[in-house]
């Protein structure tokens, strides 16, 4: 994960179901990002995941809010195998 061409080490990403899944949306796992901004998931249930990463960030020069959030989420299937 980078955020402005820079890693995000150290950074919470939230692994859950997915909705589309059925399933209940409640967190499976929290994971962490390495110094490179790299993350392990580890896929040990078949379904659809959502895998949320939420940074917060100083806003730009002028803007109303101090900080700005910015949040990304990959969606993925794992097989059962």
């Amino acid at each position: 994960m980078q955020f402005d061409g820079k890693p995000l080490a150290n950074q919470k990403v939230g692994i859950y179901r997915s909705p589309m899944d059925l399933a209940s949306q409640s967190i499976l796992q929290n994971i962490s990002t390495d110094a490179e901004g790299k993350a392990v998931l580890p896929l040990t249930k078949a379904g659809i995941h959502l895998a949320l990463i939420r940074h917060r960030a100083p806003a730009p020069a002028g803007a109303a809010a101090p900080t700005y959030g910015h949040n990304t989420t990959l969606t993925f299937r794992v097989l059962d195998q």
